[in-house]
Protein backbone atom coordinates (compact mmCIF):
# COMPACT_ATOMS: atom_id res chain seq x y z
CA UNK A 1 0.00 0.00 0.00
CA UNK A 2 1.53 3.45 -1.14
CA UNK A 3 0.58 6.78 0.60
CA UNK A 4 -2.01 8.62 -1.13
CA UNK A 5 -2.12 12.81 0.05
CA UNK A 6 -5.90 13.83 -0.20
CA UNK A 7 -4.76 16.48 -3.00
CA UNK A 8 -4.11 16.80 -6.33
CA UNK A 9 -1.67 19.12 -7.80
CA UNK A 10 0.92 18.30 -10.96
CA UNK A 11 4.44 18.50 -9.15
CA UNK A 12 7.76 19.21 -10.93
CA UNK A 13 9.67 16.68 -9.18
CA UNK A 14 9.31 13.91 -6.62
CA UNK A 15 11.52 15.98 -3.94
CA UNK A 16 8.60 18.41 -4.48
CA UNK A 17 6.06 15.53 -4.78
CA UNK A 18 7.08 13.97 -1.23
CA UNK A 19 8.27 17.04 0.79
CA UNK A 20 5.02 18.50 0.19
CA UNK A 21 3.37 15.18 0.97
CA UNK A 22 5.46 15.31 4.64
CA UNK A 23 4.09 18.45 5.10
CA UNK A 24 0.66 16.87 5.04
CA UNK A 25 2.06 13.89 7.43
CA UNK A 26 3.20 16.57 10.30
CA UNK A 27 0.89 17.64 12.71
CA UNK A 28 1.45 20.53 15.24
CA UNK A 29 4.09 23.11 14.95
CA UNK A 30 7.28 22.32 12.66
CA UNK A 31 10.24 24.14 10.55
CA UNK A 32 11.50 23.10 7.85
CA UNK A 33 14.62 21.21 9.52
CA UNK A 34 12.02 18.81 10.25
CA UNK A 35 10.92 18.15 6.70
CA UNK A 36 14.75 17.97 5.67
CA UNK A 37 15.12 15.43 8.92
CA UNK A 38 12.40 13.26 7.12
CA UNK A 39 13.58 13.40 3.47
CA UNK A 40 17.47 12.56 4.75
CA UNK A 41 15.89 9.37 5.88
CA UNK A 42 14.99 8.55 2.31
CA UNK A 43 18.31 9.70 1.07
CA UNK A 44 15.67 12.03 -0.92
CA UNK A 45 17.95 15.31 -1.52
CA UNK A 46 18.69 18.10 -4.13
CA UNK A 47 21.31 20.69 -5.25
CA UNK A 48 19.52 23.52 -4.90
CA UNK A 49 19.44 23.60 -0.66
CA UNK A 50 17.02 26.74 -1.12
CA UNK A 51 13.93 24.00 -2.71
CA UNK A 52 12.30 24.03 0.62
CA UNK A 53 11.00 27.43 0.07
CA UNK A 54 8.85 26.25 -2.66
CA UNK A 55 7.51 22.89 -0.98
CA UNK A 56 6.85 24.57 1.91
CA UNK A 57 4.83 27.79 -0.46
CA UNK A 58 2.89 24.72 -2.71
CA UNK A 59 1.98 23.34 0.91
CA UNK A 60 0.45 26.64 1.68
CA UNK A 61 -1.38 27.07 -1.45
CA UNK A 62 -3.17 23.46 -0.72
CA UNK A 63 -3.82 24.39 2.72
CA UNK A 64 -1.95 22.12 4.54
CA UNK A 65 0.13 24.61 6.52
CA UNK A 66 -0.06 28.31 7.69
CA UNK A 67 3.00 29.93 8.98
CA UNK A 68 2.56 31.29 12.52
CA UNK A 69 4.95 34.16 12.24
CA UNK A 70 7.23 32.90 14.66
CA UNK A 71 11.25 31.86 13.81
CA UNK A 72 13.52 29.75 15.68
CA UNK A 73 17.26 29.14 15.02
CA UNK A 74 17.95 26.34 12.68
CA UNK A 75 19.52 23.06 13.61
CA UNK A 76 21.02 22.34 10.38
CA UNK A 77 24.66 23.01 10.20
CA UNK A 78 24.39 24.55 6.40
CA UNK A 79 22.10 26.98 7.81
CA UNK A 80 24.36 28.26 10.16
CA UNK A 81 21.87 28.97 12.71
CA UNK A 82 19.96 31.12 10.61
CA UNK A 83 15.98 31.82 11.30
CA UNK A 84 13.51 29.70 9.80
CA UNK A 85 9.97 30.13 10.20
CA UNK A 86 7.72 27.73 12.38
CA UNK A 87 4.57 26.21 10.74
CA UNK A 88 1.91 25.20 11.40
CA UNK A 89 -0.18 22.00 10.54
CA UNK A 90 -3.68 23.21 9.05
CA UNK A 91 -5.07 19.61 8.36
CA UNK A 92 -7.89 18.69 10.72
CA UNK A 93 -7.14 15.12 12.46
Amino acid sequence: MTFQPPFSAPFRSPFMSLGTAITYLLRDEFTTDDVWDILDGYAMSTHERRAMGPVMKKAQKLGLVVPTGQFILSHRPVCNKRPVMVWKSAVDE
